[in-house]
């Protein structure tokens, strides 16, 4: 585009955005409910063609032909588009395949199935207005609104098609942004086996552990690797009838509908505001929802001491119930959690930790991301089974024989919890030959 292209671009974000804030702080000063994504998108064509209609007679003034209908029109969607959606990131979400945009200013890196796609130079002019595309965002486009300036440089949104976006400003060296994409808007556990995400066997123990009455099931494993994706799907499987609670830092299991989850609620954590007011914690609503009753429990993630502790609270008083840990392990799934109730308010030794989490946890399940090809997978499951008067005890389950670990002979389930799954329906003969037949001693 020309000079003057850019200009009348710039001209018409700067005009139909101050039109919308200034809507928007009517609407919230009157006690009205904050603009819907229509209200915004009709404010800003408004805006827009009223400063195109006076483009146009300037032009006339000065003997220049105006622009031409298609043209205008194209302008039109553009500028909605960018001052109504993601702006500069608008364009990149356009590949549906897109899962991850992150970086400065200056330098803007696009995922695709986990790796590295594309590289994008000076998307904006500078630092400060990537600031203020992340500060509009935060107060409009969220589902929740939120503050991101120097007193409040850390940002959490969540988005619309199920999309979070991350941002650090003043405590970091520049100011970076990280948007991330859920690129399956419904996940199943038939799809995932499809995907080769699941083997069949474990969709299958997976799918039987979510019919039953009492089941806790941790999923294990790194930023990205799918611990998220995998917990929608097991989530998927409960019968409509079941009343459901999930509670999370930002909501991204978004499992709501009508029809097959009536009866799913999802809470989040609510920053507090600009004077240090106002907020509640993962913790206390982990403490409140649990009185709505529910069959099954979910924290999306346990990320502190005080927030495992109360999960695990849940967990062991006849719960059933779901959440995800960052570790590298499965085993060290069981470490993570047992360090966080250490360090939680009510400082558990280590020994008293392990032996909750025996006593609250059934499953643990481990997934991976392959750094090569970007490939997702269940990588390794253990079955919690016991507690040895030091640490908890565990039955290796399942080993993925395509890691750089090699082939790793498998453990059966406990007596209890076999006996569990087989009254389920789970085929237990066909899943130790698919996991690899345990070794027979004398």
């Amino acid at each position: 585009m020309s000079a003057e292209s850019d200009a009348l671009f710039d001209r018409l974000v700067a005009t139909s955005r101050t039109a919308i804030q200034e809507s928007q702080a009517v609407a919230v000063g009157d006690g009205r409910a904050r603009l819907s994504q229509d209200a915004m998108e009709a404010i800003a064509v408004d805006a827009i063609r009223a400063e195109l209609n006076r483009e146009a007679e300037g032009r006339i003034r000065v003997g220049r032909a105006p622009m031409g209908p298609e043209q205008e029109q194209t302008l039109v969607r553009r500028v909605t588009r960018y001052v109504t959606g993601l702006g500069p990131v608008e364009e990149f979400l356009a590949d549906e395949e897109v899962e991850e945009i992150y970086g400065h200013y200056d330098y803007v890196q696009v995922d695709k199935g986990g790796r590295p796609f594309a590289v994008f130079r000076d998307v904006w002019p500078s630092e400060q207005a990537m600031l203020q595309w992340l500060a509009d965002l935060a107060r409009n486009r969220g589902l929740t609104e939120r503050q991101f300036n120097a007193g409040s440089p850390l940002l959490v949104l969540r988005l619309r098609a199920g999309m979070r976006l991350s941002a650090v400003r003043d405590v970091s060296q520049r100011a970076v942004f990280n948007l991330r994409r859920n690129t399956l808007q419904r996940v199943t556990l038939d799809g995932l086996v499809r995907n080769g995400m699941v083997p069949p066997h474990l969709g299958a123990l997976l799918r039987v552990a979510m019919a039953s009455d009492l089941m806790r099931v941790v999923f294990v494993g790194a930023t990205g690797a799918g611990k998220t994706t995998l917990a929608r799907a097991c989530l998927d499987e409960l019968d409509p009838s079941k009343n459901v609670v999930i509670v999370e830092d930002t909501a991204e299991i978004d499992m709501w509908h009508r029809d097959r989850h009536p009866l799913f609620h999802s809470f989040e954590v609510r920053e507090p505001n600009s004077e240090g007011e106002g907020g509640i914690q993962m913790a206390e609503l982990v403490k409140q929802t649990l009185r709505h009753r529910p069959d099954w429990f979910c924290v999306g993630e346990c990320r502190d001491g005080d927030t495992a502790a109360e999960m695990l609270k849940a967990m062991t008083s006849g719960h059933s119930s779901l959440t995800t840990v960052h570790a590298e392990s499965a085993r060290g799934g069981i470490a993570k959690l047992a360090l966080m109730l250490a360090l939680s308010e009510s400082q558990l030794n280590l020994s008293v930790a392990h032996n909750l989490i025996a006593e609250g946890v059934d499953l643990m399940c481990h997934v991976v991301r392959d750094p090569g090809d970007g490939r997702r997978y269940i990588s390794e499951i253990i079955e919690v089974a016991g507690f040895d008067g030091t640490q908890a005890v565990v039955n290796q389950i399942y080993r993925a024989t395509d890691t750089r670990f090699g082939y790793s002979r498998v453990a059966t389930f406990s007596p209890p919890l076999e006996d569990r799954l087989a009254r389920l329906g789970l085929d237990l003969v066909g899943f130790y030959q698919a996991c690899g037949a345990p070794e027979v001693v004398g």
